[in-house]
């Protein structure tokens, strides 16, 4: 059977165990927690978008899936161990010919902030949606081109009145105003425009110039190519390159005049007889503070803002940190470099992070025109990841799920499902984590799989929960259905183990937990109660009976299984209903008290055992009496009858000749009250049901009528204090005693049947 998306989360939680797993395991780029999660994402995006798959999802939950999966993604990014290399000033000073692209290896290496918004920009390159491909090209401004001559043929400027008269590529940034592209050429560049400006929101440059060259628009091809850094290999330090290659195949490519280039696009960029699109494309290419709105202009989602702001914040970034190290020879000159790297080198990382910091946060209250807005949780924990503030999205994240109305709202499961995996993965690697704000998202995830029906996942979440571990997963047990066998719930018991909650703790608190609700739920005993072995059990009882279960798996907590079953049945003697009491018994061990245990709880435990076997004797009676062969006796009946008779009167008067249930009059008061009410409800009881088995059998068994009597004088005997039992206690409770008289004058008057007129005389006999 397939599983469940949250056993495919638990599998991957299962491989990383907190404080065994390594950082290096956690942090794998392949087998790491964060890849795994990503592609459990990927795997579902797939089976969603693949039309042959009964796998449906709506629009909404198929964009937070990619979006969860591009948290992970981000995650791993940032996470991942940094390599440690030289500073820039190192590199440059054993060689000054270092290319740009080697010094920004270094830089993004060396500076903190600049590192973190390379890897911030890589992934919202790789989280873009695909690109659209570029329409095909009619030629160049072949439109244009046609009505311009057309009106010269005719000498009829007309046709031409609203167009551009030159066509070269910067005829439009000379245009006068209202004048341009035929519609069609026109409606062609702002495609291409947007076409390339995507293809640079999505970091794929190379495949941009290639989109440039199939229109026959190669000038734009080559303003993109300015973006690459010069890289050339037979200047390359090989002291600081591990990829050196031979000096003698002299291989160069890049833009060795980065600098002029990017001031280029700066001032197109600025212009405003350029379209929207065209402005921003330049300006994508050369992000500044000065041409950011030009590019917000046209960002429609959340990301596309985000990457608009990094983008900027990186370009900054980097020229300072070059301009620290004079620009490089290519750009600042041997002399300018050369002095750079011998003046003490400026710290401005605490500066740059603080920009940092303030850019990033005005992403919380951004206008979006298409897709989720900062409020989604997915962009608030990409927003507090990069800003290097997971603790306090732990807590946002708790304080939202506790408003939250449950299940109810839109993505719950899916949102809970990752924060508490979120929570765990931070756990894993050391990072702050409040543990309250934890604590709440995991209770209301182990809340979720309770709801799922998801049993043998919860102990594994309950156990991250610290010190409420125990608690929880006690509560969990508790709530399992009656019907749930005992195996199962040893299973699920033993679960706790396998995630190191202690078992026996385990089991203790459940029992306690199952008790304490159900007598809660439960009336207390009323002082008068019939006693009633047909008596159905309601619900609530059968759970408090099946809640001493718990604690007999282990000979651990065979103490707590005393107390608990003692608790049990004393409620259970107490409100008339022995025959619960008695199941009870039958499924504790029999060396339930053999472990360390209070004496008083053990002697309370064996006086329940006896009174149990007094009362099973009376049935066993019972049954042979009012069997078939009582109508037709033989000696083998007889036999088995006085035996059963016999078993009743050894089990009868060895309960009622010692202190049985008597109160210790401890602390416990409660305790003392019920063992009395228990005494006075069952010690008549079983002389009554003593009396009329030796009294019933006399016909067969002569003897008995004897042992009646006999009977009497144990019970008037003051050293026992039988007597007391039968006294009332209320107004409404029947006079026992009254009824044990008229019994034994019955066996009085049974006396005289033979003749005679001593009473007494059987007694005499």
């Amino acid at each position: 059977m397939a599983q469940t998306v949250n056993a495919e989360y638990s599998s991957v939680l299962s491989m990383f165990k907190l404080n065994e797993s390594r950082e290096e395991e956690l942090l794998d780029a392949q087998n790491g927690f964060a890849p795994r999660m990503r592609q459990l994402c990927d795997d579902q995006i797939a089976d969603a978008e693949d039309a042959r798959r009964d796998f449906d999802l709506t629009p909404e939950e198929l964009d937070a899936l990619k979006l969860e999966r591009d948290t992970w993604a981000l995650l791993q990014d940032l996470y991942g161990h940094p390599t440690p290399t030289p500073s820039p000033r190192e590199v440059l000073r054993d060689n000054p010919y270092t290319p740009a692209s080697r010094l920004v290896h270094f830089i993004n290496k060396q500076s903190r902030t600049t590192e973190e918004l390379l890897i911030v920009r890589e992934w919202l390159h790789s989280s873009a949606p695909p690109p659209p491909q570029p329409e095909s090209a009619n030629g160049y401004w072949s439109f244009t081109k046609q009505r311009v001559l057309h009106a010269k043929r005719t000498g009829n400027p007309k046709f031409a009145e609203s167009l551009i008269s030159e066509l070269d590529p910067d005829a439009l940034a000379r245009a006068e105003p209202g004048h341009g592209l035929a519609p069609e050429d026109d409606a062609f560049e702002t495609a291409l425009l947007e076409t390339l400006y995507l293809h640079i929101r999505a970091g794929r440059v190379f495949e941009a110039m290639d989109a440039c060259k199939q229109a026959q628009r190669p000038w734009r091809a080559a303003s993109i190519r300015g973006s690459i850094l010069y890289s050339a290999s037979a200047t390359v330090s090989s002291k600081h390159d591990e990829d050196v290659m031979d000096t003698d195949s002299y291989i160069s490519s890049g833009n060795k005049r980065r600098k002029l280039w990017k001031s280029s696009c700066t001032h197109a960029a600025l212009n405003p007889q350029l379209s929207e699109y065209e402005r921003a494309f330049y300006a994508s290419l050369a992000p500044s503070s000065s041409t950011l709105p030009f590019i917000l202009s046209v960002c429609r989602t959340w990301s596309d803002h985000l990457w608009a702001r990094v983008c900027v914040l990186y370009e900054e970034k980097l020229s300072a940190e070059l301009k620290k190290i004079g620009g490089g020879y290519f750009e600042g000159g041997y002399e300018r470099t050369r002095q750079a790297i011998q003046d003490p080198p400026v710290e401005m990382e605490s500066d740059m992070e603080d920009e940092f910091i303030r850019t990033l946060e005005g992403m919380e209250t951004v206008s979006v025109e298409d897709g989720p807005g900062p409020g989604d949780p997915y962009h608030v924990a990409q927003l507090h990841i990069i800003l290097n503030r997971t603790d306090l999205l732990l807590e946002k994240a708790a304080q939202l799920f506790d408003r939250i109305q449950g299940p109810e709202h839109p993505g719950y499961d899916r949102y809970i499902r990752f924060f508490s995996h979120l929570s765990l993965y931070l756990r894993h690697l050391n990072l702050p984590t409040p543990a309250l704000a934890v604590q709440v998202i995991l209770q209301k995830y182990v809340d979720l799989l309770e709801r799922t029906g998801e049993r043998d996942l919860i102990a594994q979440y309950a156990a991250a929960l610290g010190d409420n571990s125990i608690e929880r997963y006690a509560l969990f047990l508790s709530s399992l259905p009656l019907d749930t066998t005992v195996e199962a719930r040893f299973d699920s018991l033993n679960l706790a183990g396998r995630y190191d909650l202690p078992v026996d703790l385990v089991a203790k608190r459940t029992a306690e937990l199952s008790v304490t609700e159900a007598l809660k739920e439960l009336p207390h005993p009323l002082e008068v109660v019939e006693i009633d072995e047909e008596a159905d059990l309601s619900l609530v009882e059968r759970f408090l009976m099946r809640s001493t279960e718990w604690t007999i798996s282990s000979t651990v907590t065979y103490p707590h299984a005393l107390l608990q079953s003692n608790t049990c049945i004393r409620y259970f003697l107490g409100v008339g209903k022995p025959q619960a009491a008695e199941a009870i018994l039958n499924f504790l061990p029999q060396d339930v008290g053999s472990q360390t245990s209070t004496e008083e709880q053990k002697a309370e435990h064996i006086a329940y055992r006896y009174f149990i076997a007094a009362w099973v004797a009376y049935r066993s009676v019972q049954q042979v009496a009012h069997s078939s062969e009582a109508r037709d006796p033989d000696q083998r009946y007889l036999k088995d009858y006085s035996a059963k008779i016999e078993d009743l009167k050894d089990k009868t008067l060895e309960l009622l000749q010692q202190d049985w249930l008597q109160p210790s009059y401890d602390e416990d008061a409660a305790r003392d009250h019920d063992l009395r009410r228990i005494r006075k409800m069952y010690i008549p009881e079983l002389i009554l049901r003593l009396h009329r088995a030796l009294f019933d059998s006399r016909k067969h068994i002569p003897k008995n009528h004897k042992r009646v009597f006999d009977l009497v004088n144990i019970v008037a005997d003051q050293r026992y204090n039988l007597t007391l039992e039968f006294s009332r206690t209320g107004s409404g409770q029947p006079n026992k005693l009254k009824a044990y008289l008229a019994e034994v004058e019955k066996a009085v008057v049974a006396g005289l049947e033979k003749g005679g007129s001593d009473p007494f005389l059987i007694v005499n006999q």
